[in-house]
């Protein structure tokens, strides 16, 4: 058990560490008017792999063995290594104002206090992490255990009630965070909330992956308005400190919501209490929403 805990460490701190370079840099070459659609397609390609990775990881597991996919993922990672030589190169590059796309406001500098943006957005990731970490376990508990599904059936639903429709609304969600705006496509996520009650009572793997797939449209539909939003607020020398540290407060309330949820599920029978108590962190999210403020361009 040791080591595939700090297999999965190593994993998730790969990723963590890359991320918020990459949130800074897809903002920095952005309009605020189109923000939502350049992380609408970003998200895209970043989750595009999900879609297969899943069920192709399940079946080799099933069929080869459960050390092979960890083999996979090595040579994938050297092959991630070679293509950020060009990402290097573009970083060393002084920009200039002229280099970027053109900037048409400084909103960044004018609609909320820093350390407002910074309290809301750290508390609202604080609870997103913990909804997550909550969810995370009871979501392969549930399948594998009351439903008794293989790796491949998994991966499978994985790949489809997540990864799939992920990508699905990824140019949609950017397109209306542009349109409508921010507070709105954020707001408008919250009615995933009963999605999550519903996986505690479905009966078979295709009930599984509909409701994972109705949880994972409505709170993924918010992804580019959450980036873009708090990017907005944010002037462009802090962006990738700002993001570095919402994304270690998130990987806190991830470190939380684990025990959580696990802990509820072995001191009660009851399955469901898990789910409802998940929706909480979600919940609480609303007031935080709307005490920022728009910064749709008109």
């Amino acid at each position: 058990m040791f080591w595939v805990i700090a297999a999965y460490f190593v994993q998730m701190f790969a990723v963590s560490l890359i991320q918020p370079a990459f949130t800074a840099f897809i903002a920095d070459l952005s309009r605020v008017s189109s923000r939502g659609k350049a992380f609408g397609h970003y998200n895209l390609f970043m989750v595009g792999a999900t879609i297969p990775a899943p069920l192709v990881g399940g079946y080799l597991a099933d069929t080869v063995g459960l050390r092979f996919p960890f083999a996979i993922a090595t040579s994938i990672s050297l092959i991630a290594l070679i293509a950020s030589f060009g990402l290097v190169e573009i970083s060393s590059k002084p920009i200039t104002i002229e280099d970027k796309v053109p900037v048409e406001d400084k909103v960044e500098n004018t609609v909320m206090p820093f350390a407002t943006v910074m309290l809301i957005f750290g508390t609202i990731g604080f609870l997103t992490g913990v909804l997550n970490g909550m969810l995370s376990p009871l979501i392969r508990i549930y399948p594998m255990f009351k439903l008794g599904v293989n790796a491949t059936e998994l991966g499978l639903a994985f790949s489809i009630g997540s990864g799939l429709v992920t990508a699905l609304v990824q140019i949609p969600g950017g397109r209306l965070t542009d349109k409508v705006g921010r507070k709105p496509i954020m707001l408008f996520s919250l009615l995933g909330v009963p999605f999550i009650i519903a996986i505690a009572y479905t009966n078979s793997l295709l009930e599984f992956i509909l409701a994972s797939a109705g949880l994972v449209a409505f709170s993924n539909l918010s992804s580019p308005a959450y980036y873009a939003w708090q990017m907005d607020l944010v002037p462009s020398p802090k962006r990738a400190r700002t993001s570095d540290l919402i994304n270690a407060i998130t990987g806190i309330g991830m470190f939380v919501g684990p025990f959580l949820s696990t802990w509820l599920y072995q001191s009660q029978p009851n399955i469901v209490l898990p789910f409802f108590a998940t929706t909480l962190p979600w919940i609480l999210q609303t007031p935080l929403i709307l005490k920022l403020k728009e910064t749709k361009k008109t």
